[in-house]
């Protein structure tokens, strides 16, 4: 009997222990529950981090795919658009051509030559208006750096100076832009 006497005082004592125990153990069972809950809120925002930033590089990553595609498509296009042009173009010349041919085995003499020659260079001045290319006019006018090319000076007092005196070789643009110009000679 001793020993249930002596086994309810410890339980007393334990129990009368037991509020002040109590108040710290609530306490850290506090603290441990704001911290992981402060932990969990900051594993949860970690792994929404991660996900974004696995959006993004997925984003990234097929921007930068489609963007390649795109290059590669416009280069095949231009491409396409350039060798198309250059077709169209050897097309409009193949007829000057059959004519040269035509003119280099007609029978006949240096006349009848003369005559098929002049042909073709009408039908070839034909292909290349049609085609937007026109020549430039560099007869009894001023001199422009931007339509001539001076390659010769000429003294003359019959013109003034700055004009061109006379043509050496034709210049041609193609709507605003020069494709050769003209070779002249200008008055000092």
């Amino acid at each position: 009997m001793m020993d249930r006497k002596k086994h309810k005082t410890d339980d007393s004592d334990s129990i009368e222990a037991t509020p002040e125990g109590q108040v710290e153990e609530d306490a850290l069972a506090v603290e441990d529950t704001e911290e992981s809950k402060l932990l969990e809120k900051i594993v949860q925002e970690n792994e929404q981090a991660a996900k974004e930033r696995d959006e993004y590089l997925d984003l990234l990553q097929r921007s930068r795919a489609e963007f390649d595609n795109y290059r590669r498509r416009n280069q095949n296009a231009r491409e396409d658009a350039y060798n198309e042009g250059v077709r169209n173009t050897i097309s409009m010349f193949l007829p000057v051509l059959d004519n040269l041919e035509r003119a280099v085995d007609a029978p006949g003499g240096e006349e009848a030559l003369r005559e098929g020659v002049q042909l073709v260079l009408k039908q070839f001045n034909a292909v290349l208006s049609k085609a937007g290319v026109e020549e430039i006019e560099a007869g009894d006018c001023d001199f422009d750096p931007n339509l001539h090319h001076a390659v010769m000076q000429e003294e003359t007092d019959a013109m003034e100076s700055g004009k061109v005196a006379g043509v050496l070789q034709k210049g041609y643009r193609m709507g605003d832009r020069v494709l050769r110009h003209c070779m002249v000679k200008v008055v000092k």
